[in-house]
């Protein structure tokens, strides 16, 4: 996700969902606050144990 604005943004996440960076877990419905210009690198559930060959 990124906010290419000067203003702050408040999103809701679409899917369970994990911060690719912190690994925090994120809920389907949940707010993702994105500071000005910021990006935030979101994996889907099951998504990560595929990309490396491993079932979910």
């Amino acid at each position: 996700m990124h906010n290419w604005s000067f203003e702050p943004a408040r999103l809701t996440v679409p899917v369970d969902c994990q911060d690719a960076l912190t690994g925090k877990s994120l809920p389907a419905g949940g707010d993702l606050d994105l500071g000005a210009w910021d990006v935030r690198i979101l994996i889907e559930n099951g998504q990560q144990a595929a990309r490396i060959g491993r079932s979910s």
